[in-house]
């Protein structure tokens, strides 16, 4: 019994571990996702100051 316990507890906290690296997989994901968006924002923002500076 106490070695299926043991088991059990390593078991849960690989599966912790497991899910922890998911949550900073996609965490990551969805920063680089906002870094590009806020990328093109910043050049598209360039872009038209430039336009308004022209005329």
């Amino acid at each position: 019994m106490e070695n299926a316990s043991k088991v059990l507890i390593v078991g849960f906290y690989a599966w912790v571990f497991a899910m922890s690296i998911a949550v900073i997989i996609l965490m990551y994901e969805q920063v680089n996702e906002l870094y590009e968006n806020v990328k093109d924002h910043v050049v598209v923002k360039n872009v038209l100051e430039e336009d308004v500076i022209e005329r």
